[in-house]
């Protein structure tokens, strides 16, 4: 089907996914695929499509990869491109795709992760972009496990072709391994007169102290635009230049919005935390600093932030932090007033206490929070079960989470930690009960049952007691889903005076594939026959008739 949409460039087909030998649109597989020449062929005279990701495509080789990419270069409509842990040696690969990056000017987006380039492949896709002149969003990354002690490419040959793409806003080179001499080849590409980029991540590349200074004095120096900038993972950084960073953000006019660091001190903490700047950041990730002893007073410095009544901070991520029950209640005391922190990452934080859990389902019992998503991916392994209980009892009331992302596994021993926040969502003991169930939340990170799944869609629809009615319906008053076999039981436990009520709260809705409410009246009328007392009204009729005609 997909592949007949693609050649008869089908209007509706705007995003397509190729994965494992398949096409995948919206994570459904399709379609496996032949010929790849005719593949690439189609895709290069489509109009339509405005996204492709081509994804671990270990099953083409090199010689129907380049055919499949010699179509592609004809095409003009695709404005996001992405290759994911693709191989693009030899310079084959971008050589032929010069076409494409040259004349289509609906390009804004070029996403190349995990893929494995070598000089060659690294040369022509610089010359590739060179060509080019309409990107806004630029991600190379190996990613940073990928990352070694060897730079991959030349810093001044990437950022002379980007001096074309004027309008380039995000750049984001994780893991390149550029060391101190790449970061200072980017930071003249940031504060060159000609670029208006507002986010640089260079996380995970081997910078030092040397590179985070010069990079400090330009930004102190020169105005830009950049309002994102992320520094995490670079092992080579101390305490000396992270200092260099707090200092920036004493500076006026600075206009950092987010931040990422890794590695601190106490000192730096309490030193970050004093910084004019800090308080005017939207986003802050402090990561990975587990191999640092963070003291309580330097944990309450920081989320002073939250407790400021100018706080504008939105996104918070402390990611593999070693968070004790104190630490955690330093936290969760800052959020209680705190309106602005929308996203909490607390990934990978496996020394939380039951102390530090219990604090925090208080904080997400606090009607005034405004958290939509909770990251604690990992940091449950050692749960007994209490913690888990004690979040599922605290977003039983929440009614502004939506993302709770867990990381468990459906199979195993994570499966019986999960079941009560997959009951939170659809309690069964009485319609009050599941009345009151939790209709926010969307996605807790972890692959589900069926039933859980479809609560977790459900609650997607922003009608809350739309959702409420087809949860008491499917749990209480049907059998199953689709065509309506209504359990009568519900009914008959009823006060007679509330049925009409029901059946006109039940009824109200329809299904695509039954008319809902002509059903549920027929099945109703045939199973309650008591309360449609046809013969007996019509003898009461009859006898009334004779009555009057006598």
């Amino acid at each position: 089907m997909i592949q007949r949409q693609l050649r008869n460039d089908d209007p509706t087909l705007t995003k397509l996914q190729i994965q494992y030998g398949s096409y995948i649109q919206e994570s459904n597989l399709i379609y496996s695929p032949g010929t790849w020449e005719r593949e690439g062929e189609a895709i290069g005279r489509n109009t339509h499509l405005k996204e492709l990701e081509i994804a671990d495509p270990c099953w083409i080789n090199e010689d129907e990869l380049e055919l499949f990419f010699q179509g592609l270069s004809d095409n003009r409509s695709i404005g996001k491109l992405s290759f994911k842990a693709v191989t693009l040696t030899g310079g084959e690969p971008f050589y032929i795709l010069f076409p494409f990056f040259e004349y289509n000017n609906n390009l804004e987006t070029l996403e190349i992760e995990y893929c494995h380039i070598d000089d060659d492949g690294y040369e022509h896709l610089f010359s590739a972009l060179a060509k080019s002149c309409s990107l806004k969003k630029l991600t190379i990354s190996p990613g940073i496990e990928g990352c070694t002690d060897t730079d991959l490419y030349d810093e001044e040959v990437l950022a002379k072709s980007l001096l074309r793409h004027v309008n380039l806003i995000t750049l984001n080179l994780e893991g390149n391994c550029m060391g101190n001499r790449g970061c200072r080849t980017m930071t003249s590409f940031v504060c060159d007169t000609r670029t208006i980029l507002s986010t640089l991540n260079l996380e995970g590349n081997n910078i030092g102290d040397e590179g985070v200074k010069y990079l400090t004095d330009a930004l102190s120096k020169t105005s830009t635009q950049l309002k994102y900038l992320y520094l995490a993972y670079n092992d080579n950084i101390t305490s000396v230049g992270w200092k260099h960073i707090c200092d920036l953000l004493r500076k006026p006019d600075i206009g950092l919005e987010g931040l990422s660091m890794s590695e601190l001190s106490n000192e730096v903490m309490l030193d970050l935390a004093s910084s004019p700047g800090c308080h005017m950041l939207k986003t802050l990730q402090i990561c990975n600093t587990s191999h640092t002893d963070i003291s309580c007073p330097a944990w309450k410095g920081l989320f002073g932030l939250l407790r400021s009544p100018t706080s504008v901070l939105e996104d918070l991520s402390l990611r593999g932090n070693e968070l004790t029950g104190e630490s955690t209640g330093c936290l969760t005391s800052a959020l209680a007033n705190n309106s602005t922190l929308r996203s909490l990452d607390l990934s990978c934080c496996r020394n939380i206490t039951t102390a530090g859990w219990d604090a925090l389902s208080d904080c997400l019992r606090n009607p005034k929070s405004e958290l939509e998503t909770l990251n604690i991916q990992w940091s449950l392994y050692n749960d007994n079960g209490e913690a888990t209980a004690l979040l599922a009892d605290a977003l039983a009331s929440n009614r502004k989470l939506k993302n709770l992302l867990t990381g468990f596994s459906r199979r195993g021993i994570y499966s019986d930690k999960m079941r009560p926040l997959f009951q939170i969502l659809c309690k069964e003991e009485s319609i009050m009960a599941t009345y009151q169930s939790n209709h926010y939340i969307q996605n807790l990170g972890v692959l589900s049952s069926y039933e859980t799944t479809s609560h977790l869609e459900l609650n997607k629809n922003t009608d809350k007691a739309e959702v409420a009615r087809q949860k008491i319906i499917d749990v209480h008053f049907s059998n199953f889903n689709v065509k309506p076999v209504i359990d009568m039981q519900p009914f008959i436990d009823m006060d007679i005076g509330v049925i009409p009520h029901a059946i006109a709260w039940i009824a109200k809705g329809s299904n695509n594939q039954y008319n809902w409410r002509n059903e549920f009246y027929r099945y109703f009328v045939r199973n309650m026959p008591s309360l449609f007392d046809i013969k007996g009204r019509t003898k009461t009729d009859q006898a009334k008739r004779q009555e009057t005609e006598n």
